[in-house]
């Protein structure tokens, strides 16, 4: 007949990534449609290269470089939690980039989509912990090395950051971001509940690209990233407080945001918004202190906490100050142990040195 079937699956995301959902989909279609799959053996491959590379120099020379990195923990700081917090939830938007600006930026600097995006990050946390360093982690998809993206697991790794958001030139700044992506994926092989155990961190802030070809695994984009949402949002987003989003769809970037309930709305939004205005400015300008990063939203917020004008009748202060002061001549001015002066004798003591001040030229 024609009813149709829906299939419902619940996988633990300790064993199955957001990508795997794309290869279990298009494996489970094939079997259905009678074709054959191949025996998958990289999970296999995967846990005797982490083993093997325990006991090696590459191993001692990644617990170096994080170690040299990580000390430098204690100079960053976390997002503050929104008063006016509300429910996990998921924002997109629209980067609204200029490819060609954007292509021509990355070809002078010679850095990746993922270098660049990542510094925009990276510096918009900066902007919103008030530190100059920011601390965070990397989602990396783990394939890379044994070339296993039609396998299904957990091979995603968590990289932690730390940028050093200082005022340099843009040229600097991407290559220093460039350097530390290399090292860190280079690396990806330490544990990080090593680094988490040792240096105190944690996983609650995440940033990813996912480029187009991801998409090309199984299915497009939209449905890689709706997997890995329904995976964090339904669990109240256990997995991580904020994470952060650049998907490549053709010409087109979003941003997507996944936050738990530590963060309200209009503060993601706000993050957003500037994450946006930050990364349009970097492709622009050359140094970082050139950067605006108050959206038009910041203004009028501002503004709405400075509505203190009040029409003055005086055209001068002293007027002001003369005209009421009959009305508390008698308030204390000022006070020290047991002396102090009332407003009217604060007037007259002024008006006297004034006067011999007029009187000496």
């Amino acid at each position: 007949d024609n009813d149709d079937y829906k299939l419902f699956v619940a996988f633990n995301h300790i064993i199955f990534d957001g990508l795997s959902a794309n290869v279990f989909k298009r494996d489970l279609q094939d079997i259905l449609d009678g074709e054959s799959i191949s025996v998958d053996e990289s999970f296999l491959k995967v846990s005797a290269f982490s083993q093997q590379m325990q006991n090696t120099d590459e191993y001692a020379d990644a617990k170096k470089f994080y170690e040299s990195m990580l000390t430098d923990n204690e100079e960053t700081s976390t997002l503050m939690e929104s008063i006016d917090s509300d429910e996990h939830g998921h924002l997109k938007i629209d980067l609204n980039l200029d490819i060609n600006l954007l292509k021509s930026f990355l070809d002078s600097h010679g850095v990746s989509e993922n270098v660049l995006f990542t510094a925009a990050f990276a510096y918009t946390l900066s902007r919103f912990t008030g530190y100059e360093n920011a601390s965070f982690n990397l989602v990396e998809n783990g394939r890379d090395r044994f070339n296993n993206f039609n396998s299904i697991g957990m091979y995603v790794n968590t990289l932690p950051v730390i940028v050093n958001c200082k005022n340099q030139d843009i040229a600097s700044f991407m290559e220093n971001m460039g350097s530390l992506i290399y090292d860190v994926m280079r690396y990806n092989y330490y544990p990080f509940r090593l680094l988490a155990n040792e240096y105190n961190i944690n996983s609650d802030i995440l940033f990813q690209f996912m480029p187009e070809w991801i998409g090309g695994i199984g299915q497009s984009n939209d449905s890689l990233n709706n997997s890995e949402n329904d995976i964090i949002t339904k669990r109240n987003s256990s997995i991580a407080d904020l994470v952060v989003e650049v998907v490549q769809f053709s010409q087109n970037y979003n941003l997507n945001i996944m936050y738990c309930g530590k963060y309200s709305k209009s503060f993601v939004e706000h993050f957003a918004e500037s994450y946006k205005l930050i990364l349009k400015q970097i492709i622009n300008v050359e140094k970082l202190e050139e950067i605006t990063y108050i959206t038009h939203e910041d203004i009028e917020i501002l503004d709405s906490y400075n509505q203190t004008r009040y029409n003055f009748k005086y055209n001068d202060i002293l007027d002001a100050f003369n005209d009421n002061l009959s009305e508390c001549e008698g308030n204390v001015l000022v006070g020290y142990e047991d002396t102090s002066y009332t407003h009217g004798q604060g007037a007259f003591i002024a008006n006297e040195v004034a006067g011999k001040l007029d009187e000496l030229g």
